[in-house]
C-alpha cells in the first residue's frame, strides 16, 4: 500500500479514469516547446512531446500544457497559438501521444488575454472600455525610466461575445481531436474570463455587470459553447481565482455564489488566486519562499465546502504528506503542481513509492517563471530543465570508469558528483569544512528559507546514498591528493570569497561577512548595519529584523536589489522590510504595518569604519556617522581564483565548475557542476 493512499486513489470523471489525484497543472515548461508555422502561430514541437511525456512518465494523473490563446488576433503573455489550421494537429498528437503512453490525461489550457494582450494591430478587448498605463508586466507598473505606455481598451458588445465564445468553442474542438482529454479553461488571475467575474475590472452596467449572476453570464457562454462542441465525453476543468487580493474585486461571499452558478457546467474547479492588477496579487499567485506550504489551500477548503463538484487546490503544494493530508481532511480532491514538477518530473513516481528523500524540492525562488536576465527560463535546482528532451542523446554512460575527485562540497560539487557517478566513474568528493553543503549552508539558516534547508537535505541525501561516491569531510584537497588518489580527472568547485571593499577599519571584529552572520547569529549585536542592499542583505535584513535587532541597510545605488532581480521576490521581500513578518501570517493581507522595522539608506557609501560607528557619505558629498554593534558585509561574492588555479595541470582532464568559475547563482551553479561532469 501507498505511504499516501489519498494522494494515489482513482477517480472516475465522465467515464475517464485519473489514476491518482494529482494534476500537473498549466506550465509552459521553458524555451524551445513552441515554434511559430508559417503564420506565425505556434505549434508545439518534438521537445514539448518529450517535456510533458516526461511529466506523466513521473506519475502525475493528469498533465496540462501552458496556456493557449483562442483569438487568432491576440496572443497570451507565452504563446499565440495555433488553433485555427489543422497543421497544428501533428504536434497535438505528438503530445497527447506523449502523456498517454505512460498512463496520464492529457489537458490543454485554454486562454483569452482580454485586456492584457501585448500590443500588436488589434486593440485589447475587455468587459469595460478603459485605458491602462505600462502594462508590460502586470496593470499599473511603474517603468524606472519615466515613460508613460498607453493601452486602449474596447469594451465587448454582444457580438464581439459570441465571436470569443465561439473561438474558444473551435479552439476546444480542435484539442479533442489532437486527442486531448481534459480541457482547462483560464477564468482566474486576471484573464479574459476574469475580467467579467470580477467588479475590479468589470464596471458594466449593462446584463454582464454589477450582480455575481450578471457578470457570470459570459463565462457561462463560454462554457456552453465548448461542451457543445465536444460533447459529453471530455473533462472541463475551470481554473477561477478565489481570491483576488484586491480591495474591490470579488467578495467571498461573491466567490462562492459565483462559483455555484458556474458547476452545472463545470467537472472540476480548480481554486487559484490572484489577479493581474500588481505584484501585491502574484506573489500569492505563484507563492514566493515568504508563504508556507499549501498557502492558499484554505480557498479550496472553502468553496468545497459549497461545491457538489471536484474541487482542485494549488498554490505552493511540494510536500506529499502536505498534499495528502489536505485529500484526507477533505479539503479538496485534487491537488494541482507546476514548479514542484518542474523541479522533478518524477515527483509522482517518487511519493508513490515512499520515497519522499529522493524527490527533488522546488525552493521557489522563481527563476522558472522569470525570464530575466538573459531571457531564459530556468530551474535553479533541476540542471535539464529547459534542454532534457536532448538529454538521452547527449548525456551517455563513459566509455571507460575513471577516477574523479570533486574539490569542493557545495552545490556545484554534489551535483557534478552525482552525476559522474550516474554516468559510471568512481568519485572521490573532498570538502575542507566538516560537513557538505557550501554556501547553501549558510543561506539555509534564514527562516523563510526552509525550502532551500530542504534542497541542501536532498542533496546530502542523494551524495550519501551514491555507492560510487566516497566523501571526505574536513579534508582540504591540494594537487598532492590528486596524485595520491590516482584521479584521472578533477572537477574544481572551491566556490567565491566575499567581496571585501577598500574602505579603512573593514579589517575591524565588528564586521562580518554575510554567510558568517548567518550561520553565527549569536556573534550579531543588537545594532546591524548591513553593507549591501542585494538580495543578500535585503533578506538578511528580514532575517535579523525579525529576530529583534534594530537594522539599517547601506546601499550605494539607488535601488534595493538592483534591476535584474526577479520582480515577485523583490516585491515580496520589500513588504517585509516594512511588515512584520510570520511564516503563518505571511499573507499579504494579514501581514502588519511595522514603520521603521528597517531604516534603508541609498544612494549612500560606507567611507571608514571607526571604534562601533560608520562614516557615511551620500550622492551630495554630505557625511554622517551611524552607530553600530555589527556590521554585516553583503557587497557580493568573487571567484575563488586562487585555489581554483592550483590545481591546473594535476591530472589529464581539469575542470572548474560553480562559483570558482565567477560568482553564480544557484541555477548557474548546478547547471555548472552537471555539464562539468559530462565533460569527463
Amino acid at each position: 500500500m501507498s505511504r499516501y493512499p489519498h494522494l494515489f486513489s482513482p477517480i472516475v470523471i465522465r467515464g475517464q479514469i485519473f489514476r491518482n489525484r494529482i494534476i500537473s497543472a498549466p506550465q509552459g515548461g521553458g524555451p524551445n516547446l513552441l515554434s511559430p508555422n508559417p503564420n506565425g502561430y505556434d505549434e508545439f514541437t518534438p521537445a514539448a512531446a518529450h517535456y510533458y511525456g516526461s511529466i506523466a512518465r513521473g506519475g502525475a494523473g493528469a498533465v496540462c500544457t501552458g496556456e493557449c490563446g483562442v483569438d487568432p488576433r491576440y496572443s497570451t503573455s507565452t504563446s499565440h497559438f495555433n488553433f485555427f489550421t489543422d497543421s497544428t494537429l501533428t504536434g497535438m498528437h505528438m503530445v497527447s501521444d506523449s502523456i498517454h503512453a505512460f498512463g496520464a490525461k492529457a489537458a490543454i489550457e485554454l486562454s483569452h488575454p482580454g485586456q492584457f494582450a501585448p500590443p500588436g494591430r488589434y486593440d485589447p478587448v475587455g468587459p469595460t472600455a478603459r485605458t491602462l498605463v505600462n502594462t508590460s508586466h502586470v496593470e499599473e507598473m511603474v517603468r524606472r525610466d519615466g515613460v508613460r505606455e498607453e493601452t486602449h481598451v474596447q469594451a465587448l458588445d454582444k457580438a464581439g461575445m459570441d465571436q470569443i465564445a465561439q473561438y474558444f468553442a473551435s479552439a476546444a474542438r480542435m484539442a479533442q481531436r489532437g486527442g486531448f482529454d481534459m480541457i482547462v479553461l483560464h477564468a482566474g488571475h486576471g484573464w479574459l474570463l476574469s475580467q467579467f467575474l470580477s467588479p475590479h475590472t468589470n464596471h458594466r452596467t449593462d446584463e454582464y455587470g454589477q450582480s455575481p449572476q450578471n457578470r457570470v453570464r459570459f463565462p457561462i457562454q463560454v462554457l456552453k459553447a465548448i461542451r457543445a462542441a465536444v460533447g459529453d465525453s471530455m473533462v472541463i476543468e475551470l481554473r477561477y481565482s478565489a481570491n483576488e487580493f484586491v480591495s474591490d474585486g470579488s467578495t467571498l461571499e461573491e466567490i462562492i455564489q459565483m462559483a455555484q452558478l458556474l458547476q452545472p457546467y463545470v467537472d472540476i474547479l480548480q481554486c487559484s488566486e490572484g489577479i493581474r492588477s500588481g505584484l501585491h496579487s502574484l506573489v500569492i499567485t505563484h507563492p514566493t519562499f515568504f508563504l508556507k506550504e499549501a498557502c492558499n489551500s484554505y480557498l479550496a477548503r472553502e468553496l468545497k465546502r459549497h461545491l457538489t463538484i471536484p474541487v482542485d487546490a494549488i498554490g505552493g503544494i511540494g510536500d506529499p504528506d502536505a498534499a495528502e493530508q489536505l485529500l484526507r481532511e477533505g479539503a479538496c480532491d485534487f491537488v494541482s503542481l507546476v514548479r514542484s514538477q518542474i523541479a522533478d518530473p518524477d515527483w509522482s513516481n517518487k511519493a508513490k513509492e515512499g520515497r519522499k528523500e529522493d524527490i527533488r524540492p522546488c525552493i521557489r525562488c522563481l527563476r522558472c517563471l522569470s525570464k530575466r536576465p538573459r531571457g531564459e527560463s530556468r530551474c535553479s535546482v533541476n540542471p535539464t530543465h529547459g534542454w532534457a528532451f536532448l538529454e538521452q542523446q547527449l548525456v551517455r554512460p563513459a566509455a571507460h570508469s575513471k577516477k574523479v575527485l570533486v574539490v569542493g562540497g557545495g552545490p556545484a560539487g554534489m551535483q557534478a558528483a552525482l552525476q559522474a557517478a550516474a554516468r559510471g566513474h568512481r568519485v572521490a568528493l573532498y570538502e575542507q569544512s566538516g560537513r557538505l553543503g557550501g554556501q547553501l549552508c549558510h543561506a539555509s539558516q534564514i527562516s523563510f528559507k526552509e525550502h532551500l534547508n530542504r534542497y541542501l537535505r536532498y542533496l546530502v541525501c542523494q551524495v550519501e546514498k551514491q555507492p560510487d561516491i566516497t566523501v571526505h569531510l574536513g579534508q582540504r584537497a591540494c594537487p598532492e591528493t590528486v596524485k595520491a588518489e590516482q584521479a584521472d580527472a578533477v572537477i574544481v568547485a572551491v566556490g567565491a570569497v566575499p567581496v571585501w571593499p577598500p574602505i579603512p577599519g573593514l579589517e575591524r571584529s565588528l564586521v562580518l561577512p554575510a554567510v558568517d552572520a548567518l550561520e553565527q547569529p549569536e556573534k550579531v549585536g543588537q545594532r546591524v548595519v548591513i553593507l549591501g542592499g542585494g538580495s543578500v542583505g535585503c533578506e538578511a535584513a528580514v532575517h535579523f529584523a525579525g529576530l529583534g535587532r534594530q537594522v539599517t541597510i547601506v546601499e550605494a545605488a539607488d535601488l534595493l536589489m538592483g534591476h535584474d532581480a526577479d520582480p515577485h521576490l523583490r516585491y515580496h521581500t520589500m513588504l517585509f522590510l516594512d511588515h512584520e513578518y510570520d511564516r503563518e501570517t505571511a499573507q499579504l493581507d494579514k501581514a502588519r504595518p511595522c514603520p521603521n522595522k528597517v531604516t534603508v539608506l541609498l544612494s549612500t557609501r560606507c567611507v571608514e569604519i571607526t571604534g562601533d560607528h560608520l562614516l557615511l557619505q551620500n550622492q551630495a558629498g554630505e557625511t554622517s556617522t551611524l552607530p553600530a554593534d555589527t556590521v554585516i558585509l553583503a557587497a557580493g561574492m568573487k571567484a575563488n581564483l586562487t585555489e581554483r588555479d592550483r590545481f591546473w595541470g594535476c591530472a589529464d582532464t581539469v575542470v572548474p565548475a560553480g562559483d570558482c568559475l565567477g560568482a553564480a547563482n544557484l541555477a548557474q551553479a548546478s547547471r555548472s557542476g552537471y555539464f562539468a561532469a559530462l565533460e569527463l
